[in-house]
């Protein structure tokens, strides 16, 4: 049984939350968990996404580069789907890893470092709010 890196949940309208698991993924489970969010952010008009690191543990150079790589190939998609991000870290190691993953490639759209996951939330649904494509 392989256990997926990544879940996908939705805590309000227009927004996303990604959570990943406390164990070092494969790069299977890796590459599962980018196809999965390209699909989801192809088929939305559009979310503010929390992308929750607080149980998430060092990620291998390999896969912070493959991370770095994967939003420069979906920039557009980026730019057009999400309307901020929120990452939720906690621990000083992953916040570390996350500065090393924007020195690759900052994210192309805005975005905020939360410690609290409630307030991501919450923030998060506020802008969803505000800048959900009207229709």
């Amino acid at each position: 049984m392989d256990q997926k890196y990544a879940t996908f949940e939705y805590p309000a309208e227009g927004v996303l939350k990604v959570s990943f698991s406390a164990t070092e993924p494969t790069e299977k489970q890796f590459e599962a968990y980018l196809h999965e969010y390209e699909k989801i952010l192809k088929s939305s008009a559009g979310y503010a996404v929390v992308i929750d690191g607080s149980k998430a543990r060092y990620l291998p150079s390999k896969l912070r580069a493959r991370q770095g790589k994967w939003q420069q190939e979906q920039e557009a998609l980026i730019i057009e789907k999400v309307l901020k991000l929120f990452f939720v870290i906690t621990n000083p190691l992953v916040k570390y890893i996350l500065q090393g993953i924007f020195l690759v490639s900052k994210p192309p759209v805005t975005y905020s470092v939360l410690v609290s996951q409630a307030q991501a939330v919450e923030e998060a649904t506020e802008v969803a709010k505000a800048l959900a494509p009207q229709e």
